[in-house]
């Protein structure tokens, strides 16, 4: 089972919520059943989240694919040597040049299904991909060069006023992206997150310090992303597109 809101539930609660009044009613329930489908997808996660990190371990390795683990998962192996208490999906990334049909064939055969993808340029200048196993989803963030930065990842956001990627689609034909201009290794080295050997960027700890603050060594249940990393901008030029298969 997936624990998503439907298409149909999400266009009714936005339609709801433009209604005076009735967004502050609908207000306990949305969150209510947010923090269920939370714990709903921790469970999950929980369950199978070790075994499909080193399935997929093996199938890039195998096949030649230099991967690292990403963002909250790489926080969590340096920090916690462990995923994270809240994590319910895996980060990956990967440098773009690797990408490729065979990509997609090698994770197809081996059961992880691609979910949504997001591009800009047909994702000559930016990409992002989820794939899915077992209801545990897997975020690859792929990186990419040009003239204004050596490295950076982009990710994505929904327009104002929409509930979903796909209302964002449809009303405006667009996705927000935004930059993120880290510093990413193109060397590896192997790290364990509990017993699981996975591969990491040989400057996580400088990656981890531009992406989270210095002190990302210690845990900060307030931590929000606010916008306010000048390292990470809207990127005003570019309208990413969004699917969903």
């Amino acid at each position: 089972m997936n624990y998503i809101l439907s298409p149909n539930i999400l266009k009714f609660a936005n339609k709801a919520a433009k209604i005076p009044g009735i967004k502050y009613l609908l207000k306990p329930f949305y969150y209510s059943y947010k923090k269920y489908l939370s714990h709903k997808r921790t469970q999950a996660f929980l369950k199978n989240g070790h075994r499909i990190l080193k399935e997929f371990d093996r199938v890039m390795n195998e096949n030649g694919f230099h991967y690292s683990v990403f963002a909250g998962t790489l926080l969590g192996a340096i920090r916690e040597k462990s995923f994270l208490k809240h994590d319910d999906d895996i980060d990956i990334m990967l440098f773009y040049e690797e990408y490729s049909s065979r990509l997609h064939k090698v994770l197809s055969d081996a059961g992880f299904r691609l979910v949504h993808r997001f591009c800009i340029d047909n994702g000559e200048k930016g990409l992002e991909e989820t794939y899915e196993k077992f209801n545990i989803p897997i975020d690859i963030f792929f990186i990419h060069s040009d003239s204004v930065f050596q490295t950076y990842q982009c990710d994505f956001q929904k327009c104002e006023g929409c509930f979903s990627f796909k209302e964002s689609m449809e009303k405006y034909g667009y996705v927000i992206a935004r930059r993120n201009e880290f510093p990413v290794s193109k060397h590896t080295h192997r790290i364990l997150i509990d017993d699981i050997e996975v591969n990491a960027i040989d400057n996580a700890e400088e990656w981890l310090a531009c992406r989270y603050g210095i002190d990302y060594m210690l845990p900060n249940p307030n931590f929000r992303d606010d916008g306010s990393n000048p390292r990470m901008n809207i990127w005003k030029d570019a309208h990413a597109v969004f699917t969903d298969f």
